[in-house]
């Protein structure tokens, strides 16, 4: 193997290792993010260079999933998020995933993986973001759940089991 492939290597396992710490220290704190957390100034670039505000989910279970094209756990999630959004779709639940990776990275990962829920931009802001949303570490994948009202009720660092996701769609719905 070359130089180059050893460090991608080792660069995915450092996020992995990274993520699984975070996942399992910040499990064990509250799970509601501050109370001044609100997504309805956000607006983000889609793939198509057009703006979304977030706030147009607004009356929406809205699951917000921060990930990136180079984490394994993120990818393994985005099937969950798509059977999930479509089994509780008509109940009121959206997924919206905001990859915290370089734009065109993202496009290819789209055009090969159609995923069926909007993905935004996050950019050189995307850090800064999950920070707001109580991610100190930055970790990856990471989730906001927000209840109809907007008010953000769950968080998540790390990859979240089917089980443990429904069962919060169920409880928010």
């Amino acid at each position: 193997m070359n130089s180059t492939r050893w460090l991608l290597i080792g660069s995915a396992l450092v996020a992995l290792l990274v993520g699984f710490y975070a996942s399992n220290r910040l499990n064990n704190e509250p799970d509601t993010a501050p109370a001044d957390i609100t997504f309805e100034e956000l607006v983000l670039p889609d793939l198509s260079g057009g703006m979304q505000p977030l706030d147009k989910w607004n009356g929406k279970l809205l699951l917000i999933n921060f990930w990136a094209t180079w984490c394994p756990p993120c990818i393994e999630e985005i099937p969950l998020f798509m059977r999930l959004r479509e089994r509780y779709a008509d109940r009121g639940f959206e997924v919206i995933g905001i990859a915290i990776d370089d734009e065109q990275k993202v496009r290819n990962f789209q055009d090969q993986h159609s995923i069926s829920y909007p993905v935004l931009l996050g950019g050189d802001n995307g850090i800064s973001l999950m920070q707001r949303f109580n991610n100190r570490l930055g970790a990856l994948p990471f989730s906001v759940l927000f209840d109809p009202q907007g008010k953000a009720v769950h968080f998540k660092p790390g990859a979240f089991s089917e089980q443990e996701l429904e069962a919060l769609i169920n409880k928010h719905i």
